[in-house]
């Protein structure tokens, strides 16, 4: 009997990985299967509308220009990662690195609170038609529905979503801010 009860976990267990980690290779992008920011600074930036709900590249958008799907939110920004300190036009960010394993997949990494580096830190500022906007991500089904939201709710260790243009200091001027948040169901 417990040996049926262990196998039985045991399927369990590794189809839900599989389930979990499913989505075809190669279907998002050189920004690796995480979804993660493109680091080089030439990232997708916002995208136009098109009619019948779909983006400048025809990817599926809602009447706002913003992606269906969290794929795509993480995909296209041009930054992701969590505030670490405030300034008067706009915060520093702990950027989450990514990168494109051998096998298709992908790894995402972040420094943990307290042992973040001041050079590894982000300038952000935010533009002056800067956007600010809840993005809620159902985990199960990557699905994303969007609110509004102010300068105001950005708070500290909120992760971000940022669409921009880098400056040659390195910064990041904002266009769209998304605050990121996961939920299920």
């Amino acid at each position: 009997m417990r040996r049926r009860l262990l196998l039985a976990v045991l399927v369990t267990a590794v189809l839900g990985m599989c389930w979990g980690c499913g989505e075809g290779a190669g279907e998002k992008g050189t920004k690796g299967e995480t979804g993660g920011p493109d680091l080089s600074g030439t990232g997708g930036g916002t995208a136009a509308t098109l009619g019948g709900g779909k983006d400048i590249s025809g990817n599926p958008a809602d009447s706002s220009g913003n992606p269906v799907d969290a794929d795509l939110l993480l995909e296209r920004a041009d930054l992701v990662g969590s505030v670490a300190e405030f300034s008067g036009d706009g915060c520093s960010l702990i950027p989450v690195h990514s990168e494109e394993a051998e096998d298709g997949g992908g790894l995402a990494w972040s420094a943990a609170e307290g042992y973040e580096e001041d050079t590894e830190k982000i300038k952000v500022s935010y533009g002056p038609d800067c956007t600010f906007q809840i993005a809620e991500v159902d985990i199960l089904t990557a699905g994303a529905s969007y609110r509004a939201a102010s300068v105001e709710d950005v708070k500290k260790q909120t992760e971000l979503v940022l669409y921009g243009t880098y400056e040659k200091d390195g910064s990041l001027t904002a266009e769209r801010v998304y605050i990121y948040r996961r939920t299920e169901g």
